[in-house]
């Protein structure tokens, strides 16, 4: 496929990646590359995999809710997070979509 990409100038969309992410406070902001469109859950309006850390780098369940093109990610146990993840387990089915396509698994932290 990249023979594609590379010599015909074709773009191909493999689904949404992990862009950026802010802090306000006690909730992170998750932002997508190629979020135009919606991200959705199937069969529910908030995703569970989402996970959030502070200084100690101990990451706590969190509770996410989506704002169109962006995740809003909050934990009681965390007040000054540091680091996000989403579906970042050995094993763990994802519950996010755009357009019908999974959004990766990914982590903000590089420990």
């Amino acid at each position: 496929m990249s023979s594609i990409v590379c010599f015909y100038g074709y773009s191909l969309s493999f689904g949404l990646y992990y862009l950026t992410h802010c802090y306000f406070y006690d909730t992170v902001t998750v932002f997508f590359d190629r979020a135009d469109m919606w991200i959705n859950c199937k069969e529910k309006f908030a995703s569970d995999l989402f996970e959030v850390a502070g200084e100690d780098r101990v990451f706590h369940p969190a509770k996410a809710w989506i704002e169109r093109s962006k995740i809003k990610v909050k934990s009681e146990a965390v007040k000054s997070p540091v680091a996000v993840r989403y579906a970042f387990k050995n094993y763990a089915k994802g519950d996010l979509y755009c357009e019908d396509l999974p959004v990766s698994s990914f982590r903000s932290d590089n420990w």
